[in-house]
């Protein structure tokens, strides 16, 4: 005999007995001895597939006898009031059945609320193939064939979740099968199961198919009018996780990052490029487990598409089985036509026995009222020395107290309440007490422990008449140990000394925790409090490969210690009013939102000894966030604003808020790199001592100052405005940049009072509005826009860049210019130095007001290499030298061509233009062009008479005066001797009416 069946067999007749009925005896059948299968074998079962509602579908070898499947013979029962299955109170549930003998497929559909655990049985003495055999149906796994080749033998199984979660999506072109990723997307997979646990992805559709993209559904119901299906609010993004072929994710608002709820998407093919960075990235929380899942997949995807706009605005690309049926008219799409999604359930594990009781030594204390408290032996301590360490108090339908005494043998004992309406208190003596775990299906007042709860895996287990979840915690883990599980009701404290190891679990909400010694590898859940204005006082000493999750409110909460190996531990919460960190915590945080409005989601955080690689999720406000010591690699995400910021120097961390209407007092750093600050609103001062990478971002800071005169400051800013003028608000008072920026970009939206910045290098700042004062040290490679008024720009030498400037009301350099300056106007621009490779465009064009596009320029040194153009009119330029530059007043005037052709703009006019440098030198005005329509007058000093034969000088259609130095000989033309053009000296010409010279020289 096959060993697996000796033990098999050992096992069944090991059982207690129990009161005889039906479905016990039929569960304790002994096996018929296995023989060979044979050609006249009877009708076995080949596979077995049962989801969590209820759903069973069984593959039959054999045809079999239609007329003996029937309410007898054809059975699903869950549990009764005991929780116990084979016992009296089983329940027979609601059930109905089809058998396709052309398949060989019975189908069994129970009306089973969703993850509840049910046993069915087929009756192997009235079933019977069409020969008139009896089924053979022992059960030997889901997938393994049933029986032994023997005529007769009951089929019974039980159902229960399975290790790795399973949903299977059942359409009209096939099953597809998803793994869903439970660990790493657990708000993702739990929305799904939701809306399928509910029955509400029963019967919809896949309403949209793009090619070689994805197949999305899951948002409309599968009848017409096609409404939308009832939607549950939205969820967190938990992107990570590839978009790659036959992975399925969550479809979202666009440019909402937060806004999944019920529509989903599977991948047709590789689109990490795209959907992983777009929109903050799109969760993905499954994939299809197998080919024939693709295959069904892609069977969709090579339906026709249907532009369908007309019935909703998402059906633009609804996929259909027969488009020919529709007559070119879309919109008579009806549900005969359209992909179905009949259902979608997670697919069960399948055992031969059912939930079990603790199997272990055990002593039971009873009242006169059936409460019962029961120590089970599970560490070898023996009964009479169990019985010796317990001490257990009743009054009436409670459990006054239960005492472990202080000279505990060794081992550890587990503790089962039955039946009580309340537990006072649960206490052990000594440090050397050993619990393995404590089950209460009551409220308990107090839980004062001084010794180590060591944790027990009690998942699926039957304890006190309740039959507990193969995965207690939620956790897709169904071998963890679980510490302390009050069932029922809340508890006022838990005070723990010792080491504990294990799950707690409190579904009815607690009081004060005081964790004072070491939890490791533990879940911590604790639910809602009856009163919701009830918050927990808490202290967590050390904790590791942890996490906490609450339904009630923090008050406060004190770590000392908390960290993480798997980078999966999670605080979860709706809110924590003070939140205090002593030493290493590297916990995601994500708390939900502050139960009253009114108050904030994070009241107040502080971290004495610095924060280093946490995660936090604020869905609200946040008061102030307060870290001494350094901070490295952290996300802090705020959906509202954090009131005020103070943090050491801090790598590599992004902190975000949201909620554009609030104002954050101050934010206060040390030395950031690589740190984002985006805020949403308006921040009133922000002061750090350094910034290198990363971002500054908010939409309006008053104050701004970087304070260390000796760190390069390479961050970008961005100030994002708002208001109701847009982003014409003022955005900032004051920018001080005390260290030398060396990169970075700053876009500012709105209008700024003064920016003060020392050297500054290889960056770019453009203010989307006016910006009065800037003010600068020396600039290399440097861009400054400015969409509005400027009333004042004065920096040192400006080597390379931009200076792009609306109006420009005073521009100053105390030094040498090296840039382009394009405006649409400037009054005043004063360079003490050289000006030099530079272009410089001014675009005010002609109107009644007289404004000028340039009023004055002054070149404290020579310009070379120069283009300075107006279209309109400009005042006057002064300078020591020009070399080989243009000063070109018009809209027409060719690049680089002198003499000009006659079309000069009649508004274009320049009032004077002295190049005076120093006598008896070299020539100071050499192979450049001065051309307006008008000029007044024009002081040159030496001209050089020598140009490689390439003509340049003056050239207008009207110039009053002009005077120039030619071989040290004074040159003097007005009124009378400028009516026409003058006699060149050499190279140089003055031109009058832009008329060339023929060749007699007339």
């Amino acid at each position: 005999m096959p060993r697996r069946l000796i033990h098999r067999i050992a096992t069944a007749a090991s059982r207690p007995r129990r009161a005889p009925d039906r479905l016990s005896q039929a569960h304790f059948e002994h096996l018929e001895p296995r023989i060979l299968f044979s050609a006249t074998s009877p009708a076995f079962i080949l596979d077995i597939v049962a989801d969590n509602r209820g759903l069973i579908t069984m593959e039959v070898n054999h045809e079999l006898d239609s007329d003996t499947l029937n309410e007898t013979s054809v059975q699903v029962f869950t549990a009764g009031d005991d929780n116990l299955f084979g016992t009296f109170d089983d329940v027979i549930e609601a059930r109905d059945f089809t058998y396709d003998i052309d398949t060989g497929i019975l189908t069994i559909r129970a009306d089973i609320e969703a993850d509840t655990r049910y046993g069915v049985r087929l009756d192997g003495t009235i079933i019977r193939d069409h020969n008139g055999a009896l089924l053979d149906g022992e059960f030997n796994g889901a997938s393994v064939a049933t029986g032994d080749g023997l005529s007769g033998g009951d089929l019974l199984f039980y159902t229960k979740a399975a290790p790795i979660q399973t949903a299977r999506i059942t359409t009209n072109f096939g099953n597809i099968d998803i793994e869903l990723f439970t660990v790493e997307t657990p708000i993702s997979v739990a929305n799904f199961l939701n809306y399928a646990n509910a029955g509400r992805f029963d019967n919809v559709i896949f309403h949209r198919s793009v090619m070689d993209f994805v197949i999305q559904g899951g948002g409309y119901e599968n009848e017409l009018g096609f409404d939308r299906i009832d939607r549950d609010p939205a969820i967190l993004n938990e992107p990570g996780i590839s978009n790659l072929r036959g992975t399925i994710a969550f479809a979202r608002t666009s440019n909402q990052v937060n806004s999944a709820t019920s529509e989903w998407f599977l991948n047709l093919g590789d689109n990490t490029e795209n959907l992983d960075n777009q929109n903050g990235g799109f969760t993905v929380f499954g994939e299809i487990t197998n080919q024939a899942g693709l295959d069904v997949m892609d069977a969709i995807a090579a339906l026709e598409t249907v532009d369908a706009s007309s019935i909703d605005s998402a059906f633009t690309d609804l996929p259909v089985t027969d488009v020919d049926a529709l007559s070119g008219n879309p919109g008579a799409v009806t549900p005969a036509l359209t992909v179905s999604i009949d259902r979608v359930a997670l697919i069960q594990e399948l055992s031969a026995t059912p939930p079990e009781q603790l199997q272990a030594e055990s002593f039971t204390f009873t009242s006169n009222r059936d409460v019962f408290v029961t120590v089970y032996d599970l560490g070898g301590i023996g009964r009479d020395e169990l019985h010796n360490a317990i001490e257990v108090k009743f009054s009436g339908n409670r459990v006054s107290s239960i005492n472990i005494s202080g000279d505990f043998p060794a081992g550890s004992l587990g503790i089962v309440i039955g039946n009580a309406n309340r537990v006072g208190v649960i206490k052990d003596a000594g440090a050397n007490t050993s619990v393995a775990f404590i089950f209460s299906n009551a409220p308990v007042a107090k839980i004062n422990l001084k010794g180590d709860i060591t944790g027990f895996n009690i998942n699926g287990l039957n304890l006190g008449g309740i039959l507990l979840p193969d995965d207690i915690d939620g956790d897709g883990v169904f071998t963890d140990q679980t510490a302390i599980l009050i069932n029922a009701g809340a508890v006022v404290s838990l005070n723990s000394k010792g080491h504990i190891q294990g799950d707690i679990l409190i579904p009815g909400g607690l009081s004060s925790l005081q964790l004072r010694g070491f939890v490791t590898d533990s879940d911590i859940r604790i639910g809602a409090a009856s009163d919701p204005a009830m918050t927990i006082n808490a202290r967590i000493a050390n904790a590791r490969n942890t996490s906490l999750f609450s339904e009630t409110p923090f008050g406060k909460l004190d770590i000392d210690n908390w960290t993480t190996d798997a980078d999966n531990s999670v605080l979860d919460a709706p809110s924590i009013r003070k939140l205090t960190l002593r030493g290493a915590f590297d916990v995601d945080v994500n708390l939900t939102g502050a139960m009253d409005p009114t108050e904030r989601t994070l009241g107040k955080f502080i971290a004495i000894n610095g924060l280093f690689g946490a995660s936090f999720e604020i869905n609200g406000d946040t008061g102030p966030l307060l870290v001494k010591g350094e901070t490295a690699q952290i996300m802090f995400n705020a959906a509202g604003t954090i009131a005020k910021l103070k943090l050491g120097d801090v790598f590599n961390s992004t902190f975000t808020a949201g909620s554009s209407g609030e104002t954050v007092r101050s934010v206060k750093l040390g030395a950031l790199t690589d740190t984002t600050i985006d805020f949403e609103g308006e921040i009133r001062n922000f002061r750090a001592k350094s910034a290198s990478g990363g971002l500054i971002k908010a939409a309006v800071i008053r104050t701004l100052k970087i304070t260390d005169r000796h760190a390069e400051f390479t961050a970008d800013i961005t100030l994002t405005g708002g208001g109701p003028f847009g982003g014409m608000v003022r955005v900032a008072r004051t920018i001080s940049i005390n260290g030398e920026i060396a990169g970075g970009m700053w876009s500012v939206s709105g209008n700024v009072k003064t920016i003060r910045i020392q050297d500054a290098r290889d960056a770019e700042i453009l203010v989307n509005g006016s910006l009065d004062i800037f003010v600068a040290n020396d600039l290399e490679r440097f861009d400054l826009g400015i969409q509005g008024v400027s009333k004042n720009v004065t920096t040192g030498t400006w080597f390379r860049g931009e200076a792009a400037i609306t109006t420009i009301n005073r521009f100053t350099v105390n030094g040498d210019f090296r840039a382009n300056i394009s405006a649409t106007n400037a009054q005043r621009i004063n360079i003490t130095g050289d000006l030099f490779i530079a272009d410089l465009f001014f675009t005010q064009q002609p109107n009644f007001l007289g404004t000028y596009a340039l009023r004055s320029l002054t070149v404290g040194g020579e310009m070379r290499d120069v283009e300075l153009r107006a279209a309109f009119r400009v005042g006057t330029i002064q300078a020591r030298a020009m070399h080989n530059s243009i000063i070109g007043i018009s809209n027409n005037i060719p690049n680089d061509e002198f003499p000009m052709s006659s079309d000069v703009d009649s508004f274009a006019s320049i009032e004077s233009v002295a190049i005076i440098g120093p006598r008896n030198g070299p020539a100071n005005f050499t192979d450049s062009y001065i051309i307006a329509s008008q000029i007044g007058s024009v002081i040159l000093g030496e001209v050089k008479s020598f140009n490689s034969g390439q003509e340049f000088g003056v050239g207008a259609n009207n110039l009053d005066s002009i005077i120039y130095f030619a071989d040290v000989e004074r040159i003097e033309l007005r009124n009378n001797a400028l009516d026409a053009t003058p006699e060149p000296f050499g190279d140089f010409e003055v031109r009058i009416n832009f008329l060339r010279f023929d060749d007699s020289g007339a």
